[in-house]
């Protein structure tokens, strides 16, 4: 009887160490983006600003698309990257009204550039400046009521959005 028991756990533990082998070779797998197997389909935003669906070929409008992040999984991420990327312009041209013309001179300590933030943890925006530093895709402008014409004009709701979205 007892050895009906010891040839169980000697079961469990091959399978037990099957699985930690498994969890070590997808641990040292690199994350990546997904893209679809060949012949896989995936969504991507158009010329038309019309999300679309097309097939994994490998061509080379496929490896464009997914070099460019135009390349989804679901129709849904690929809306959600155009309102982004609609909100993010519609952002940097407020900026460049509201600069008049002047030019953000990243060499003068002098000259604020305001930029909007969203702060988790309070669940609300902020406006704050840099004199000489930038952040990777940040929108900057000249007007210390950037903020309050963005909320204004373009909502709230599409400015957190696109700050969640890290577009």
């Amino acid at each position: 009887m007892e050895n009906k028991y010891f040839e169980e756990i000697e079961q469990l533990q091959k399978q037990i160490d099957e699985l930690k082998e498994k969890i070590k070779e997808q641990e040292s797998q690199p994350v990546k983006r997904w893209r679809a197997n060949l012949g896989g389909d995936y969504y991507y935003v158009n010329n038309n600003l019309l999300t679309a669906k097309d097939q994994e070929k490998a061509h080379n409008v496929n490896n464009v698309l997914y070099k460019l992040g135009n390349y989804f999984q679901t129709e849904q991420e690929a809306r959600n990257y155009r309102d982004n990327i609609l909100t993010k312009q519609e952002l940097k041209d407020l900026a460049l009204e509201l600069n008049d013309g002047v030019e953000i001179d990243w060499e003068n300590r002098d000259q604020r550039k305001y930029f909007i933030i969203y702060d988790n943890h309070i669940k609300n925006f902020i406006i704050d400046f840099w004199h000489d530093s930038q952040y990777v895709g940040q929108v900057y402008c000249l007007d210390q009521n950037f903020l309050e014409i963005a909320k204004e004009r373009i909502g709230e709701d599409r400015l957190i959005k696109l700050i969640k979205s890290g577009v």
